[in-house]
């Protein structure tokens, strides 16, 4: 679990959470809901801010980004790996290019590609009869 917030958003959601956690405490025209809802919401913002770490941030950067949540699933494995005294080679995930590059050299760049995608990325415009309506 590494920290994704900054001191800054730390320090606010730190304020946040002892701000609704006294308001769900003081509150006396409140539901039993709503006093449960704050203090939960007010619990999660107290525990965020003192950890650094926001779940929903993290889940949402994983979804922007899936190739940094592989990177770090591999960074991590490798640490268990050193940690548990087994060798381990330095491993990069390769981007795009240097994967298409290293699978095929320097060739063409169409090989990856199903034949008739390729064929009708490939057909000139000229080709075609203009139709008469």
């Amino acid at each position: 679990m590494q920290a994704n917030l900054s001191m800054a958003d730390r320090y606010f959601r730190l304020a946040t959470g002892v701000i609704s956690i006294a308001s769900a405490a003081r509150g006396r025209r409140q539901s039993p809901l709503a006093k449960a809802f704050l203090m939960g919401y007010g619990a999660m913002k107290v525990a965020e801010g003192v950890t650094g770490w926001c779940p929903i941030r993290s889940a949402a950067q994983s979804l922007l980004n899936p190739q940094q949540q592989t990177t770090q699933a591999q960074q991590g494995k490798q640490q268990r790996q050193a940690s548990s005294g087994q060798s381990t080679q330095s491993v990069k995930p390769p981007t795009a290019t240097k994967q298409r590059d290293a699978a095929k050299g320097a060739g063409d760049e169409r090989d990856h590609l199903p034949e008739e995608v390729v064929a009708f990325l490939m057909d000139r415009d000229d080709d075609y009869r203009p139709t008469q309506h």
